[in-house]
């Protein structure tokens, strides 16, 4: 093109030297065929043509008919081309269409000015539905849309511009490309008042670049041709009215690419509109007839008319998904404003203001395809895109200056978006605009600043740019060095919108107020912040659990800044001690409160900060101390890792696992633990009296490991670090841990709580310490567990305070002793009290001897008066080592008084119930009268003749409770204690009837003797049963019982060998001491040596009672059965071995 224009300049105004050159031109175009120029092109050819055909110079009429004819012909061939071409799919069809297209402009003026209307325009009005093919690629279409534009300027009818507007219009709706509209828009204007860009302008080199395509657009002016016949008046209005109403309904369409069609095409229009607003008949050397002017005049006026529709188009196009079309309509009603007079500007802001800021649904009709009517939501509520623009409305209500809406859309025009190179030249000088803008807005910046600030951390970069630049041209044109100097001028205000926005309902503020405070309050002085920084605080941590993630995420961040805010200004060394004392008195509060958030990240930022100002607020801390103190134990269970709490009940040995916890919640390196030391020097006198009753409660309520160990150990290191201050104290600190270690189960934690006592009772008055002691020994009587709690207890004051265990010796050890002999659950408890008893008394026999009475009250108490089955057991085997011990010790006769003490507390304990456990009350009896006998002590120094007689009453009554083994140890007690009673008849009499329970089976019915054998029948009892029943022997007397035995014999013979082998055994140890007068012992004597399994054993029976057998008459029955067992086969060797030596005793006792 540029070469065609070139040449056609050099080319001769003579008809005669020109006239072959055109006609070989125009051959060649025609023909398709190369001209005499080897390198010239048919479409250069038609250029040159053109070019020089459209030039004004001095023709003959015959060279100007001739001339006329080419271009007509030319000009058809081109129209015959592009229309068979059009749908063609073949290689080059585009760019043949569009090398014609470049001729036909080429053409056009010499067209408009020689041929006839009537050969032009019926043949255009068919050649521009080629506009509608499919088929046409981005770059045909648009040199299409140019030359049928062109070709309007000479149709007065307004037939053929009619058609060709609805052709243009109609491409709105189907092309969904961008760039061609912008072409398209250029053309329409061109239609519509008969503007015409440059020729240099009209059609753009594909290897163009944006930059080159700015510049040109920026520097070119608009280059107005006169058409060659004028429309009417009529005509042009009707027109006019027609193409906006056509395109304000294109912005209406349901398709999105129709809509950004028809801002792109309203926008042509107002910028056409702002262009001639200023100099309507021309501009720059150039001067517009009147007659163009005349149409200019009647398409602004039309426009002007409008414009309420138009500025309600692109209102609606505000709230378009697409941000190039939302950033086109502000720039086309920023260009709406500057060419509305005074009262339109007026009603327009009423509009466009109302529309932004209700909240009322507003509804459009649409047209779809199908001539069916859709009605589409224009609701602004608050979505991504369009929300900056209604937020600009609100900012300049608040300012009452709401015409100032125009002016920011201006300033917030930049986008990204902007890199097509057709939007980039729409947009032109008004790119430029923004200083000019600023200015106007300087002499509100009072007003503005805050929301424009808030508005430049908007989330969308699309609003936060804009809005930065905004805010930066309006401080520098107040005088402001940057927006941070601003900012400090207008820093209270600032501060307590962005906290308004982060209490707004939509997200966009919220996060916004928050990215805002986050930059705002950096190194900030305390008198800047002092009264604002309660709601800072307040706002952060409720947008910290915002619904929405982003906000979270921004409010996280005002978090982290706000707390280096507080920590700075709660350190007495980098800011005054009375402002760290004002900021902790502030701060403080609001952290502790945040502990008991349910939001993790909220709860762990309070933490850090107060962890942080604990650290260096040092004597500032006071007021809030026990505060403090009481938030950091309770937080200590909730930083703890989940995973150790969910461990707990997952793992087999829970114990080590709840050492391991408890040593790291009481590790001076924790992060709780190490706060709460700092703040053991703040502590005084006033502080410790608010201080203890939050303590006493933690260690009442608080849960989980580590709130407990740390609310132990804190107490602990409080009343050894501040001795003085805690002394009045001590006390109650003292028992309430003691109070707390009876309470707790975990033995580890026990462990703590017994060391904080201690620590505590160091402080204590002696006299609060004794009844300490003396509370323990009486709760740990009741329950096995509290007797586990009063070991650790006392263990711990073995370890760390022996002085005081020495003081309450009395007290302590004499339950140690008792308590040492416990079964309890864990081996280690019983070793514990072991230790006290062996670390701290003189020594076993020693330590009983010298605390012999208080040993006996322990054992009174607990085996009287213990509702524990496992302490009386306990106390009954302490009395069983107690007697054995004293009745050894050769200075027994110091603690004489004591034994028969522990004598009637066992009778006592006889005589009462049965309980799990008594057995060891019959062995601790028999224990002491087996040490009695084994140290030659006189037992009647111990039991008396009374309490023999009651105790073996008792034990009668004892063998006819329990299961088998309890009245085994029973019958082992009455063996041991019958020979000592002194009324023996009553025993026997009382003895009978469990005797015969025990053996006389043949006397109970034959229905209950399975039930019986298998209640009574146990070699183990029967034994015992007969040495309990020859225990009642006399020498005077003899033993009725025998013959209770005897009939047991005659009764059931599986009775013999137990009863033969007791009678044996116990006449070889001399228990049985007399069998005189007893013809049940002959009976007994005679049925063995008949059953084979007991012959042996009554052999040996018969040998050793032989001389009483000789004395009472026996041998004449006993000596034929002995005879026939040595002499009889059948009978084993040793029997007959045996029945030969006895018989040999048997005769020689008869002889005597």
């Amino acid at each position: 093109r540029g070469l065609a224009i070139y040449i056609a300049e050099l080319l001769p105004p003579s008809d005669v030297e020109v006239g072959p050159y055109l006609e070989n031109l125009h051959k060649s175009v025609l023909s398709g065929a190369q001209s005499q120029s080897p390198g010239l092109s048919r479409a250069l050819a038609g250029m040159i043509f053109g070019e020089f055909a459209s030039r004004p110079r001095q023709m003959t009429e015959d060279s100007t008919a001739l001339e006329a004819t080419q271009i007509l012909e030319l000009w058809k061939y081109l129209i015959h081309e592009i229309l068979r071409l059009k749908e063609s799919s073949a290689v080059g069809a585009q760019r043949y269409i569009l090398e014609y297209a470049q001729v036909l402009q080429c053409l056009a003026p010499a067209v408009l000015s020689r041929c006839g209307e009537g050969d032009i325009f019926p043949q255009l009005v068919v050649a521009q539905d080629s506009l509608r093919s499919s088929m046409l690629n981005s770059a045909a279409l648009e040199h299409l849309a140019i030359v049928f534009s062109e070709y309007s300027l000479g149709d007065h009818t307004g037939t053929y511009t009619s058609s060709i507007r609805d052709t243009l219009v109609w491409l709105g709706e189907t092309r969904i490309e961008e760039d061609p509209h912008f072409v398209i828009g250029e053309c329409l204007v061109t239609v519509t008042s008969g503007a015409k860009l440059s020729r240099d302008l009209g059609i753009l080199s594909e290897r163009c670049t944006l930059e080159d395509v700015l510049k040109r657009i920026v520097d070119a002016s608009v280059n107005r041709k006169s058409p060659l016949k004028v429309t009417s008046t009529h005509l042009a209005n009707d027109l006019c009215e027609s193409s906006v109403e056509k395109i304000t309904a294109l912005c209406r369409n349901v398709k999105p690419s129709a809509r950004s069609a028809g801002c792109i095409y309203l926008f042509s229009f107002v910028k056409m509109l702002s262009e001639t607003g200023s100099n309507p008949v021309g501009r720059g050397k150039d001067e517009v007839p009147n007659h163009q002017a005349l149409v200019m005049s009647i398409f602004r006026e039309t426009l002007q008319r409008h414009l309420k529709h138009v500025q309600e188009a692109f209102r609606m196009l505000l709230a378009e998904r697409k941000e190039f079309t939302q950033q086109l309509a502000s720039r086309g009603l920023s260009l709406l404003y500057d060419v509305a007079d005074e009262n339109l500007r007026k009603d327009l802001v009423d509009s466009l203001v109302l529309s932004l800021t209700s909240t009322k649904s507003r509804e459009r009709a649409t047209t779809v395809a199908g001539d069916e009517a859709a009605l589409v939501d224009l609701q602004i509520q608050g979505s991504d895109s369009p929300s900056t623009y209604k937020e600009i409305v609100g900012l300049c209500n608040d300012m009452g200056r709401p015409e100032l809406v125009y002016k920011f859309m201006d300033i917030a025009g930049h986008n990204a978006l902007w890199n097509s190179r057709r939007g980039a030249a729409l947009v032109g000088e008004a790119l430029f605009k923004s200083d000019y803008a600023a200015e106007k807005l300087k002499p509100h910046l009072d007003h503005l600043f805050p929301k424009l600030y808030q508005f430049s951390y908007d989330p969308e970069s699309s609003v936060a740019g804009p809005m930065n630049r905004v805010l930066g041209a309006i401080c520098t044109a107040s005088g402001y060095s940057s927006i941070g100097a601003a900012l400090n001028e207008h820093f209270d205000r600032t501060i307590r919108f962005l906290l308004d926005s982060m209490g707004s309902r939509q997200w966009r503020a919220r996060q916004a107020g928050a990215s805002g405070l986050s930059d705002a309050t950096l190194s900030r002085r305390f008198d800047e912040v002092s009264e604002l920084l309660p709601d800072m605080w307040r706002m952060t941590l409720r947008a910290m659990d915002d619904v929405k993630e982003s906000v979270r995420d921004a409010s996280a961040g005002t978090g982290r800044a706000l707390s280096s805010l507080s920590v700075r200004l709660c350190n007495p060394t980098l800011s005054s001690e009375q402002v760290a004392r004002q900021a902790v008195c502030i701060v403080v509060p609001i952290a502790l409160d945040g502990f008991s958030s349910s939001v993790k990240e909220i709860q762990k930022l309070c933490v850090d900060l107060l962890m942080k100002i604990v650290k260096c607020g040092g004597a500032a801390l006071g007021p809030q101390a026990a505060r403090i103190v009481e938030s950091l134990i309770l937080s200590a269970s909730d930083l703890e890792p989940a995973v150790l709490n969910y461990a707990q009940f997952h793992v087999e040995s829970k114990e080590d696992l709840e050492s391991a916890r408890a040593s790291a919640a009481s590790s001076p390196a924790g992060l709780v633990m190490s706060s709460l030391d700092q703040l053991l020097v703040v502590i005084d006198r006033g502080i410790a009296d608010e201080l203890v009753p939050i303590l006493v409660h933690l260690a009442r309520v608080s849960v989980g490991i580590p709130s407990r160990v740390t609310t132990a150990q804190f107490i602990g290191n409080l009343c050894t670090t501040n001795q003085e201050v805690m002394r009045d104290h001590a006390a109650k600190l003292m028992d309430c841990a003691q109070l707390a270690l009876f309470s707790e189960r975990s033995v580890p934690l026990k462990n703590f709580w017994a060391s904080a006592s201690v620590k505590c009772a160091n402080l204590a008055q002696p006299s609060r310490v004794g009844k300490l002691i003396a509370r323990t020994r009486q709760t740990a009587m009741e329950k096995l567990d509290d007797l586990v709690n009063a070991g650790i207890l006392f263990s711990s004051f073995s370890r760390s305070t022996p002085d005081i265990v020495q003081r309450f010796a009395s007290e302590i050890l004499p339950m140690a002793c008792v308590a040492r002999f416990a079964q309890l659950p864990d081996a280690n408890s019983v070793e514990t009290w072991r230790s006290i008893w062996n670390d701290n008394g003189p020594g076993e026999s020693s330590g009983m001897r010298l605390y012999a009475s208080e040993i006996v009250q322990v054992l009174e108490a607990w085996l009287l008066h213990s509702p524990s089955y496992a302490l009386r057991e306990a106390a009954a085997r302490c009395s069983s080592e107690f007697l054995s011990k004293l009745v050894a010790d050769e200075e027994t006769f110091i603690s004489i008084q004591a034994l028969p003490r522990v004598a009637q507390i066992l009778v006592d304990a006889v005589d009462g119930g049965a309980w799990n456990g008594k057995e060891s009350i019959f062995e601790a009896i028999i224990g002491a009268f087996h040490a009695c006998e084994t140290h030659h002590v006189a037992l009647r120094t111990i039991f008396s003749a009374s309490e023999l007689m009651r105790l073996g009453s008792a034990l009668i009554r004892e063998l006819g409770r329990g299961k088998s083994s309890y009245r085994g140890i029973a019958l082992d007690c009455c063996a041991v204690v019958f020979p000592h009673v002194a009324q023996r008849e009553d025993v026997i009499s009382s003895f009978s009837p469990v005797l015969i329970d025990v053996l006389n089976v043949g006397a109970v019915p034959e229905a209950s003797q399975d039930l019986l054998r298998t209640k009574y029948v146990n070699a183990s009892i029967e034994r015992k049963a007969v040495r309990a029943a020859l225990a009642l022997s006399h020498p005077d007397h003899g033993n009725p019982l025998l013959d209770i035995l005897a009939n047991a014999v005659d009764s059931d013979e599986r009775f013999i060998v137990p009863i033969v082998e007791t009678i044996q055994s116990q006449v070889a140890a001399g228990s049985a001491r007399s069998c005189d007068d007893s013809r049940g012992l002959l009976r007994i004597i005679t049925t063995g040596l008949s059953i084979p399994v007991s012959q042996f054993a009554s052999l040996k029976l018969v040998q050793s009672l032989a001389c009483r057998m000789a004395a009472q008459g026996w041998l004449e029955e006993a000596l034929p059965r002995v005879r026939a067992l040595a002499s009889s086969s059948e009978s084993p060797d040793a029997t007959r071995e045996l029945a030969g030596c006895v018989e040999q005793v048997l005769s020689r006792e008869h002889l005597h």
